[in-house]
């Protein structure tokens, strides 16, 4: 939870029971959630957008539809929609120097888009 020049947390299980501590988070952090991830809350899932939104070091993406390990290759779950673009924005992340975007989220938790 700390030395880290920057992180990349790809779905993050049990990420809310450590929210106290969003407002010391220093140093870059890349967050991708699954919007049906089974072991992510709809709840927590809000917890962690609203804990991460106004840090300027914190950046989240949302996924539609994704379940818990959408991005693992040859995985049960991944998804060839939302898996190659999270990778993207990883290796975008590790690559420039780690400039905020914000927090993103691509649907409303409804279906539809936001």
């Amino acid at each position: 939870r700390k030395g880290a020049d920057a992180s990349v947390e790809y779905y993050g299980a049990r990420t809310e029971e450590y929210l106290g501590e969003a407002d010391r988070i220093k140093t870059p952090l890349l967050v991708h959630l699954g919007e049906e991830d089974e072991y992510i809350s709809k709840a927590a899932q809000g917890a962690i957008i609203a804990a991460l939104k106004d840090n300027p070091s914190a950046q989240v993406f949302t996924y539609p539809g994704c379940r818990h390990a959408f991005a693992r290759h040859r995985g049960i779950h991944y998804d060839q929609a939302s898996a190659p673009p999270a990778n993207r924005r990883t290796a975008a992340f590790f690559g420039s120097g780690w400039k905020r975007v914000g927090v993103v989220v691509l649907s409303d938790h409804t279906g539809q888009a936001a």
